[in-house]
């Protein structure tokens, strides 16, 4: 196992720790984890086609037209900016790494709640509560290892997912619906467990000064994450095409 002099390594110059930044300030197995994002969009592409049929052909109401779309470039811009932050940490890639994640779990949530039957003031109590959420966790960065912000998601994502919930129409919601926005609330949640777990299960072992590298968890969080972006865009232009064939009117 390479190691690296524990003198070269600063822990503080970097706005976040994970294990391999911590242990040789080189990331790559999460640079290129962040491929994953993208091999979710290329999995999605035979139902990305159809949805683009129906955009040509107007079927789609003005509202889903604009977002939808952006549930597909989101992933991609995920990939880049979070794999440029991890080749390079500074507050400019930070902020290219945590804005296109916010932004598409703001779209596909606000787009679910919307097909599935939800009124409006259902939907803006729900927003707010989870916008709120989001901003009191934000206080704590430091806490479950910088995932604290994440953790409102995941809890949402698990209550939309039960059976009964008071959000949305269950009418509305076919056996694959179900499936589908369960996978996502699953796998996002384990991917959150694996991206709290990095520095705990990362072992700094010092001897003579020297750091033994190692691989943390983070790389997972990266994967799993990209499969939850793959369940959610399956999940939203599905329910969307469902909406466009059988009620929209143009």
């Amino acid at each position: 196992m390479e190691k690296q002099s524990a003198s070269t390594i600063d822990i503080h110059a970097h706005i976040v720790p994970y294990c391999e930044r911590l242990t040789s300030n080189s990331e790559l197995i999460n640079v290129v984890s962040n491929a994953a994002f993208v091999l979710a969009v290329v999995i999605c592409l035979p139902i990305i086609s159809r949805m683009v049929s129906a955009l040509r052909a107007g079927k789609l109401p003005p509202g889903l037209s604009l977002m939808l779309p952006a549930i597909i470039c989101l992933p991609l811009m995920i990939a880049a900016g979070s794999a440029l932050f991890h080749a390079s940490p500074s507050h400019l890639t930070h902020m290219l790494d945590i804005i296109p994640v916010a932004f598409f779990a703001l779209c596909t949530v606000l787009l679910f709640i919307h097909l599935a039957g939800t009124n409006r003031a259902r939907i803006a109590t729900t927003m707010l509560g989870w916008i709120i959420a989001t901003a009191l966790a934000a206080q704590w960065p430091e806490l479950l290892a910088h995932s604290l912000f994440y953790v409102p998601t995941a809890i949402l994502l698990i209550l939309l997912a039960l059976p009964g919930n008071a959000v949305v129409d269950k009418a509305y919601l076919t056996t694959g619906d179900h499936a589908l926005l369960s996978g996502v609330a699953v796998t996002f949640t384990m991917a959150l467990v694996f991206r709290a777990l990095d520095l705990t299960l990362c072992r700094l072992d010092i001897s003579d000064g020297i750091i033994a590298e190692q691989y943390g968890t983070h790389w997972l969080w990266h994967l799993l994450t990209a499969a939850s972006c793959a369940l959610s865009m399956q999940l939203i232009i599905r329910m969307a095409l469902r909406k466009s064939e059988h009620s929209y009117v143009r």
